[in-house]
């Protein structure tokens, strides 16, 4: 959701209540819809034990995890939560593990790629704390990253059941990064 206010924000788009509502909405309704009628996708990978050709469960697990993100994309929300949606429908497959791995060495090539692409895309300018204009784009991005630092350690405090140093744990997942 929040990746989807940012880019509104990076088109010049105006960020309302209203709009981020509707676009929460969107997101939330998409997965939803995506997880109570996906058993097909990942049916549709199960059946691929039949075909006994190597990379078949990674590729149409690929194949669904696109179609799902340009589905996402074409009712107007992230990609990223088509993608999800994919893994989300194939994590209790019998051949997850195949699909990881085939995935984890299609990640080396393209991950770096990605932040090329995106670093590139960068305009450095709205970065600059003398322009006025550049205030709100500041302001936002320190927003969501105090709003992560909180999350994280707030999420180290999360599993009731763990009895250890939980403020360790929080402090421990600030500084990660990961996606997907």
């Amino acid at each position: 959701m929040i990746l989807a206010v940012v880019g509104g924000l990076s088109a010049g788009k105006e960020v309302t209540v209203g709009g981020v509502a509707a676009t929460t909405a969107i997101a939330v309704g998409f997965l939803v819809a995506t997880l109570v009628v996906g058993a097909a996708g990942s049916g549709l990978v199960r059946w691929s034990g039949r075909i006994d050709l190597p990379g078949t469960a990674t590729t149409l697990a690929i194949m669904l995890a696109f179609a799902l993100a340009w589905l996402s994309s074409a009712v107007g929300s992230a990609v990223i939560i088509g993608a999800m949606a994919a893994g989300l429908l194939l994590r209790n497959t019998p051949r997850v593990h195949e699909i990881e791995a085939g995935v984890k060495h299609l990640g080396h090539f393209f991950v770096p790629i990605f932040f090329i692409f995106v670093g590139a895309a960068v305009d450095v300018r709205v970065f600059n704390p003398f322009d006025a204009a550049s205030w709100p784009t500041l302001l936002a991005g320190a927003l969501l990253i105090v709003a992560a630092v909180l999350g994280k350690f707030l999420a180290g405090y999360a599993p009731f059941w763990f009895r250890g140093r939980k403020m360790v744990i929080g402090v421990g997942m600030i500084p990660r990064a990961k996606w997907g």
